[in-house]
């Protein structure tokens, strides 16, 4: 095809030719640039390296953060971390996190009710205390105060509300068990083995 451009010929492509010849342009373009094993191998083991420290500092982050926790004198708080008791009554379900929060739910679903998220210790490691909850309406913040003592079990015992929208619980954990606990409960145990030894001598005899 010919065409004038200012009085000049010249000649054009067909249109054809033109398109041919930019779909063959934009294919090379794609066609991914050679590559040196050595270096994607290199890239690779930078990948692991790097994947395998930010693992690490995540652990060192966790293991920080676990120490700078008040697990009692002797740590027998520890076991308690991570975990959640709960106790039903009548409709709700409560719901006690230590070192996390608490929670209160309904027992047929609904919504959550926060009842105050973990504040420590208090009264020589003999109650622990949520507090900075859910607003109640017209009313304070929600908080609870967990009494803890003795038990051979972890286990959230009750919850209460003496007053509006702040509750009280007990709970029982062998963290709180002293070595006068231990002694009682051994002398429990004696006393209650010599009564069954009792009774067999009873019946032998009979």
């Amino acid at each position: 095809e010919m065409t004038s451009v200012t009085g000049v010929q010249t000649c054009a492509l067909p249109i054809w030719e033109e398109e041919d010849k930019e779909d063959k342009g934009n294919a090379e373009d794609k066609e991914p640039l050679p590559t040196d094993p050595e270096a994607e191998r290199l890239r690779g083991e930078h990948r692991d390296a790097q994947s395998a420290l930010s693992t690490l500092e995540d652990k060192e982050r966790a293991l920080k953060e676990t120490l700078a926790k008040d697990y009692g004198a002797l740590r027998q708080f520890a076991p308690l971390q991570g975990e959640c008791f709960d106790v039903t009554q009548g409709e709700w379900i409560y719901s006690v996190c230590p070192y996390a929060d608490s929670k209160q739910n309904g027992k047929h679903g609904g919504g959550s009710t926060d009842l105050g998220s973990w504040e420590g210790w208090a009264d020589d490691y003999t109650a622990m205390e949520f507090k900075n909850g859910q607003a109640c309406w017209n009313g304070p913040i929600r908080s609870i105060k967990v009494h803890v003592r003795c038990g051979g079990e972890n286990k959230l015992l009750k919850v209460d509300e003496p007053e509006v929208c702040k509750y009280v619980a007990e709970f029982e954990t062998p963290g709180a068990c002293t070595a006068e606990d231990a002694r009682l409960a051994q002398l429990e145990v004696e006393s209650c083995a010599a009564d069954v030894e009792e009774k067999k001598d009873r019946k032998s005899v009979v």
